[in-house]
């Protein structure tokens, strides 16, 4: 008999080892942003996703100059922009993503070698961007309304976390290090 409760006892030691093993491991694993082996053990998780981030901001900066560079009413002038990616979702795995962010977008053009500004414009997009033979490509990009159609817009457009990340835009800094990286590439455009 008391064999069979030593038994029980050592098996119910060893599980809770074994337990306490995976905690720790996940645990660990969670400190580090790495992609979990057994649970998120009651943690709001989210383990990292690898999203060609940098590919797809960059073909949204491109499809936004492009747009801008066709829109200008100087004929010199050149559009600039900056962004600030508060969320991608992936929808079609490595084929269809939806991004939210914020967009500075600024033209500048020289005139009796002095850089002038032509105009611009801060606003938050939805862009749609599919991954096609290695490229990606905004299939749409949507932004709210002016005036009484901006605020039903947003909360239509946006999720939740975005919306209160992007209400915070001009009070967190972030306006002020998209305009810094626009002057750093004006500056690099027009070597000044």
């Amino acid at each position: 008999m008391k064999k069979k409760i030593f038994i029980v006892v050592l098996i119910i030691c060893l599980l809770v080892i074994a337990h306490l093993g995976m905690y720790l491991i996940d645990m660990n694993r969670m400190k580090n942003n790495k992609p979990l082996i057994f649970s998120n053990w009651g943690y709001s998780y989210v383990p990292p996703i690898n999203l060609p981030e940098k590919e797809i901001k960059a073909a949204i900066i491109n499809n936004i100059i492009k747009s801008g560079d066709s829109e200008k009413h100087h004929p010199n002038a050149k559009t600039f922009a900056s962004m600030e990616v508060y969320l991608i979702e992936e929808e079609k795995k490595d084929e269809l993503y939806t991004i939210y962010a914020w967009v500075l977008q600024e033209q500048y053009y020289i005139e009796n070698d002095e850089i002038k500004q032509e105009g611009g414009s801060s606003i938050p997009y939805k862009f749609v961007v599919l991954k096609k033979d290695n490229e990606f490509i905004i299939t749409d990009k949507v932004t709210p309304g002016d005036g009484s159609y901006y605020r039903d817009d947003m909360n239509s457009i946006f999720p939740r976390s975005v919306r209160e990340d992007m209400e915070r835009v001009h009070t967190d800094g972030t306006i002020e290090e998209l305009n810094a990286d626009i002057q750093k590439q004006v500056a690099e455009y027009f070597n000044k």
